[in-house]
Order: structure tokens, then sequence, then C-alpha cells
């Protein structure tokens, strides 16, 4: 940012000739002369760059250290305006240029969301479009105690929300509410039954009467934990609570096509290009059509910026069109057998989430028309489900 402020202001390269150039220098910095970009040339010769106003001062400090300051160039804005003085036009575009330049730079070009996984990025802008916050809005207007009242309000997923205002860009950091523990109410009368079918492999009852031990193979819904208690003064009823692990098995299966279209590129491709500014597209050439007949598209974005976080209101869109051709041919084996592989091992691993796969057998047939791969999966997990006794149990009806 620096070097920008010190272009518009302009300044000189100067070069200083002494005997001791360098204790010039220090004296120099004791009466707070700003010199950047320091080279020593030779050993009586430094070249540094200097502020405009600062040139008369230096020269008055050089004469009482027996140095002398030579100006070698002048640069800047001010300098590069001067030669074209007599080119009144040129001079009108630059200052306009920089007015436009200025008035962007105060207005929000680029919004970013982080921090949230839950919510989504696309419902956060458009609450803060509901609220006045959106691309092209002044930097000026933004402000974050207001806007997180009220997105607060709007999204109850969140708890907390800031704005930071960078150049042109806006940061919205957001934090999520954590997700409520499910309160168990021990009060109430419940069984444990079996959520899969299974072989028992370990029990662990914590409350409640076991109905099953080790070795024992069980079926979906069989009680495994009793709520219903005999004690000493009768039956009582509990919250049964247990954990009972066991061996289960899956059985999944997938196809695939045996004969696919198989797309291969001509090597024949075309560019456009385009501009967006302040939301509005210009396209920079002239057939709006697709060039092939079938095509890939890649498209490219890239908004232009200057240091410090000012994103400027211009997107440079690059779109490129790769044509291909596609035939029809068969699908290799081993592809059909890796691609289904994998399709199978997620769906296994969405059902086992909390169990461990102990071990997987895959099957691939076909019948001329589609690979077919069978899974056969063997996991340990828990699948003690707890269920509320009913009404009519709990009274002996």
């Amino acid at each position: 940012m620096l070097t920008v402020v010190n272009f518009f202001r302009g300044y000189l390269e100067v070069e200083i000739v002494g005997r001791y150039p360098e204790r010039f220098i220090n004296i120099c910095s004791q009466n707070n002369i700003v010199f950047w970009d320091l080279q020593k040339v030779e050993t009586d010769k430094l070249r540094a760059r200097v502020r405009v106003f600062e040139i008369e001062r230096l020269r008055e400090l050089a004469r009482n250290a027996l140095c002398e300051v030579r100006v070698l160039s002048k640069r800047g804005a001010p300098f590069f305006v001067w030669r074209f003085r007599k080119r009144y036009l040129f001079i009108a575009g630059f200052i306009l240029f920089i007015s436009v330049l200025y008035f962007f730079s105060l207005r929000i070009w680029d919004i970013e969301v982080i921090g949230n996984e839950r919510v989504s990025e696309e419902r956060i802008l458009k609450n803060l479009r509901d609220i006045g916050i959106s691309i092209g809005t002044p930097s000026s207007e933004i402000d974050s105690e207001f806007i997180e009242n009220k997105m607060l309000l709007q999204i109850p997923e969140l708890r907390w929300l800031a704005v930071n205002v960078r150049g042109s860009r806006a940061e919205v950091e957001v934090r999520e509410r954590t997700e409520k523990v499910e309160v168990v109410d021990t009060r109430l009368p419940c069984n444990v039954v079996s959520s899969r079918a299974g072989i028992i492999t370990k029990v662990v009852v914590l409350e409640g009467a076991a109905q099953v031990e080790k070795g024992d193979t069980v079926v979906e819904g069989q009680l495994l934990a009793s709520g219903v208690v005999d004690t000493v003064v009768g039956m009582r009823l509990v919250h049964a609570m247990a954990k009972v692990e066991a061996r289960t098995w899956y059985n999944f299966s997938a196809k695939i096509p045996v004969n696919i279209s198989i797309k291969e590129y001509t090597g024949a491709e075309t560019d456009k290009k385009s501009v967006i500014l302040g939301g509005k597209r210009l396209n920079l050439y002239l057939d709006s059509s697709i060039p092939y007949e079938k095509c890939d598209k890649i498209t490219e974005r890239t908004q232009l910026s200057l240091p410090r976080g000012y994103v400027l209101p211009i997107t440079w869109v690059s779109e490129r069109y790769i044509e291909y051709e596609s035939y029809e041919g068969q699908l290799d084996a081993e592809i059909a057998a890796e691609i289904l592989r994998q399709c199978l091992r997620r769906r296994l691993e969405e059902e086992v989430s909390e169990g461990e796969i102990v071990r997987t057998d895959y099957y691939l047939g076909t019948d001329g028309i589609f690979y077919t791969m069978r899974l056969t999966a063997e996991c340990l997990e828990d699948i003690a489900e707890t269920v509320e006794i009913p009404l009519k149990n709990r009274t002996g009806g």
C-alpha cells in the first residue's frame, strides 16, 4: 500500500556522493527524512528514493556533511501527468479513471463466508441480501452490530456472526450452534431390543434384566434386555440400558451397463472472453452460439483486485470449449469392477457408520447387458435399540 501512496505522491531517485555517505544517511535519519530502496553503488556513492518535498532539506544537510545530492530521475503520478500537460483529453480521462477507481473502492465487491458447516453459504448470502447487504453495497453502510442482530434472528442455527470489511471485500465469519444433546428420560420404562439380526459377541447390561448372552443368535426386534425386573418386593419397571455387540451381515448388489458411450477429444478448441462490470456482463466475442455440437465447457473467473483487499468490480471470464466425439463401446471388466466396488463400499460404510467392517467379499458377474456385483460383508456393531414399553404391558393387560 505504501508503494501505491508514494507513486501518487511522486518521488525522486537520488544519488549521494561524498567521502562518508553513510554518515550523511545517519544525519538524515536523525532529522526524520524518509528514504527507501537504499543501494550502495560504490565506496563513496549511494542511491536512494526520497519524497519530492524533502529534496531542498536533503541538499542543505548534504552541504553540511560535505556530500552532494544529484537527482537521477523523477517518478510517480505527478511527473507522469506533467508530461501530458498539453493533452487535455488524456488528463481528463486519467482523472476520471482515478475518480471511478476511488468510487468503486468504497463499495463491497466480494463477500466471503467462513466458519459455516451445516448452514449453507447460499442461505447466509440470501439473508444478507434481504437486509440490504450485497455486491455493490457502500462499505460505510456496513453496521456489524445491526447485521449480527438481524441475521441471528433470521437464522436460528447461528449463535454468533461478525462482518469484517477489508478494503472492498467483506468477510462474514459465523459460529454455528452446537447440536442439542438428546436428553434421556430414565424414568420412562423401556426395553432394549435388537436393531438387526446377528450373533452376540458381548453383552453389557447397565439397567434391566438381560435376556441374551454371548454366542446367542438373535433376529431383528428380539428382546435383549427387559425393563421389567423381578425384585423381592415384586415386579418393577425400569429404563433398561445395555450395550450389545454382535456379528452382523450385509448383502448389497449394484450393476452397470456393459455397452457405454465413450468420449474422445478431437483436439479442436475455442476460447471466448468476457468481462463482468458491476454485475453486467460484456461479451468480447460476436458469435454467442456453442461452437461445437458436442463439447466440454471450462469456465475460469478472475476478479481483479488491488493490494490490501481492495477488490475491483471487474471479473475476467474465460470460457474454453473443447470438442469431442462419442461412440458406443464396451466397458472393461476391471474398470467396471472398480466402479461397482467403490459404490458398494460407500453404501456399506453409510449403513455401518458406527460399527466395524470385519470382512468384505465381492462377486462380479455379467449377462452380456449389465455387469453385476454382489457384496457380502461381515461387521461388528452395537445392535441395542431402546424402545418404550407399551402401556398395556406395564399394567399387565
